[in-house]
């Protein structure tokens, strides 16, 4: 939604999508943080479950839009603080790529990559 609208921003040169979009990403940034930490659930002032390796692209994808919309350097090192985020709990040391869930995620019988 973020990124869309980010874009969105651009093509109809509409600054109401822009700060809608960065109203988006700053409430994220705000309530689903947790030392740094991304998390995938926000309900009634609680986060909880740690955030999957969708929920950090995702974001991420939406920062660089808002960024590339609105110039505001914040929205960039935002997406590359996620991104160290993202590879610091997700990569696959030893085969490469990267896992769905969190190294420190809910303990799993199998952490699954998608292709």
């Amino acid at each position: 939604m973020i990124a869309a609208m980010a874009r969105g921003s651009v093509i109809l040169r509409d600054p109401n999508l822009a700060r809608a979009a960065a109203n988006a990403a700053d409430f994220l940034w705000k309530h689903l943080r947790t030392n740094g930490r991304l998390h995938h659930r926000y309900r009634a002032g609680h986060t909880a479950i740690v955030a999957f390796l969708d929920d950090y692209a995702f974001l991420t994808w939406g920062l660089i839009e808002l960024y590339e919309a609105t110039h505001d350097p914040r929205y960039l090192t935002r997406a590359i603080s996620l991104t160290t985020e993202l590879v610091r709990h997700h990569w696959d040391e030893t085969a490469r790529g990267f896992f769905d869930s969190a190294s420190d995620a809910e303990a799993l019988l199998v952490r699954s990559k998608d292709v």
